[in-house]
Order: structure tokens, then sequence, then C-alpha cells
């Protein structure tokens, strides 16, 4: 939930209309930013939501939460 959220606060207006101009304009090169963002933005909610779990609550809270 906390991924999707950090995914959804991603997008504004600037990605729907922007980055839709830029590509039509340059090519999809232009999208490789918020691709790669994406995979960033999981990467660390996996990294470090269980650590925030933990700390927060305690260490069987992010062990249910996350089992990586």
């Amino acid at each position: 939930m906390i991924a999707g959220s950090l995914l959804m606060t991603n997008l504004s207006t600037e990605q729907m209309v922007g980055l839709n101009g830029a590509a039509f304009a340059d090519g999809l090169s232009v999208m490789a930013w918020e691709v790669v963002a994406v995979i960033a933005l999981v990467a660390l909610a996996l990294f470090f939501l269980p650590r925030f779990f933990e700390k927060r609550y305690c260490y069987a809270t992010a062990t249910a939460r996350n089992p990586l």
C-alpha cells in the first residue's frame, strides 16, 4: 500500500501532460526517467518499510508485513 502511495504521489500533471509532449517531440527516451523512478521507489519501499515498522512498532510487525 505504501509503495503504491509513493508511485501515485510521483504522478502529477507534469507526467500526464509534459512528458507526453516531450515524448512526441523527442521520442520515448524521455520516459526512461519515470520508469527508473518506479523501480527505485519500489526498491526503497521494500528496503525501508520493514525498518520503519520495526522502529515504530516491533520486530514481529516488521516481519509480518514484509517477509523479505
